[in-house]
């Protein structure tokens, strides 16, 4: 509809949703987010009639957003890790993050997050569309890995259900989708960031060593994933990178990209050498 992807209304069997404008993402790759914005009255659809891009985004949402939900920002980043597919029913098993952020003068503030394996069974409809069946969340606490392995296929690879395998894109997903709605200033916060790093400690010589004592500041410049790594390296481009805040977007750049651990410092001696590498 004009461009524009929306999420309709289903009713049926499995209840009813109501419509939303969404950020249409890349469905080629198997992760991916998408944006809530207006909310507007339900609209009558006896079809499903929504393909597989727009449930999962629409499902994590739903799921999570509730009436104590503290942020203005809501984002959701996602992997699959495995499909099932049957003649009438389709079971993914899912990395799944739910993110809130505020606007707080020109700096997003995380909220509230969740971050989690999920399974979602989507029944399909005769039109190629699907509609949520199930949105199944592992149990809290000490039952947390027994429920995963109950609900998880006997030969599905435990290595995945490790969240910190994924956090840091799926961090970087929902970082862009706040800054795209909320419009911030993200190039004034990353030189922000650069500038308040670069300020202690005085005087050292290891540049890891300001890193470290701005751990907060740094892991946001890595959240920014792609807005960081356009500005540092239009910096490269325009040459003369060859003090600290040249090394420290060197660094920044190595982690985004995951060359190698950032605790190994730089192989050269400044951060404009990065671009020549």
């Amino acid at each position: 509809m004009d461009d524009q992807v929306w999420l309709m209304r289903l009713y049926g069997k499995n209840g009813v949703w109501s419509i939303y404008k969404l950020k249409p993402y890349d469905s080629s790759i198997e992760t991916g987010n998408s944006i809530p914005f207006d909310f507007w009255d339900p609209i009558t659809n006896l079809e499903y009639t929504d393909s597989l891009d727009k449930v999962i985004p629409h499902a994590i949402y739903a799921a999570n957003h509730n009436n104590s939900s503290t942020g203005d920002l809501a984002t959701q980043a996602f992997t699959i890790l495995k499909k099932e597919d049957s003649q009438d029913e389709l079971v993914l098993y899912v990395m799944a993050m739910y993110l809130e952020f505020n606007n707080n003068d020109g700096r997003l503030i995380e909220a509230s997050s969740n971050h989690s394996p999920v399974v979602i069974t989507l029944e399909k409809g005769d039109n190629g569309g699907y509609g949520l069946t199930e949105y199944w969340t592992p149990d809290d606490g000490a039952g947390y890995m027994a429920s995963l392995r109950k609900k998880f296929p006997k030969d599905f690879n435990e290595e995945l259900l490790d969240t910190q395998k994924f956090v840091k894109t799926h961090l970087q997903t929902c970082y862009e989708s706040a800054v795209i709605q909320s419009g911030v200033d993200v190039i004034t916060r990353i030189e922000h960031l650069i500038e308040r790093i670069c300020q202690s400690p005085a005087q050292m010589s290891n540049p890891y060593a300001y890193v470290q004592d701005h751990e907060l500041e740094y892991r946001e410049l890595i959240y920014y994933g792609n807005y960081t790594l356009q500005y540092c390296f239009n910096l490269f481009e325009e040459g003369g990178q060859t003090g600290l805040e040249g090394y420290l977007r060197a660094l920044v750049c190595k982690e985004i990209l995951d060359i190698e651990p950032i605790d190994q410092g730089l192989n050269y001696s400044t951060g404009q050498c990065f671009l020549q590498q």
